[in-house]
């Protein structure tokens, strides 16, 4: 692999297992201090997505230009994974279903954009009805900052205000701007929330991490 940090599409499917069962990741290097209990699932994927020091290949991989599926009940490691990225000087931009005072206020986003998914107007309020809108956004986004990372959390949200169809449509994409523009999403997903079908759609066009 070479030095630079380019990372090969050879590279990352003959790697793919490393990401696709995240859960089983190794263990972050302190969870063996006395007086730290075993990692939780959460750390484990984590450190599944390369969260942990030594060779930073797998972070390499998360900013080649891809849409991640995280598959958690609850967008924790989505957001975790955000954060480090954002600390590490990576632009983000954060699309949510939560309310953005909270968000910032919990996760420390000082200087990231919040937009809430919403039927309230106003500044940096998104209708969840308005893919193109969202489109638009996300496409200013990346021409701007190439590399960047974007956090959608509200899949489900979409959907139950359009229909799975278009907001696949939707998201393959802005996964097309994410590839041209080497940014790279972060889309959390609740797999009950979705039928079989529905899920391996979004899986066939997506990397996929265990959340």
């Amino acid at each position: 692999m070479p030095g630079s940090g380019f990372v090969s599409p050879n590279w990352v499917r003959d790697h793919r297992h490393r990401f696709k069962d995240a859960g089983a990741g190794v263990r972050p290097p302190d969870s063996d201090l006395p007086g730290r209990g075993p990692p939780d699932k959460s750390q484990r994927a984590l450190a599944g997505a390369g969260f942990v020091d030594g060779p930073d290949v797998p972070r390499s991989v998360l900013r080649e230009g891809m849409g991640w599926l995280i598959k958690e009940r609850r967008p924790v490691v989505s957001f975790e994974i955000f954060e480090r990225l954002v600390r590490d000087g990576v632009p983000g931009l954060c699309i949510t279903r939560q309310y953005p005072k909270r968000v910032r206020y919990e996760h420390g986003l000082t200087n990231v954009r919040i937009i809430w998914l919403s039927t309230v107007l106003g500044k940096d309020y998104i209708d969840a009805h308005n893919l193109n809108s969202l489109s638009y956004l996300i496409a200013g986004f990346v021409n701007d900052a190439p590399n960047g990372v974007i956090l959608l959390d509200g899949v489900e949200y979409l959907i139950i205000n359009n229909d799975f169809a278009r907001v696949l449509h939707f998201l393959e994409h802005v996964n097309e701007l994410i590839m041209q523009r080497r940014a790279i999403i972060l889309l959390p997903v609740s797999p009950a929330t979705l039928d079989e079908k529905e899920l391996a759609l979004l899986e066939r066009s997506l990397m996929v991490l265990e959340g």
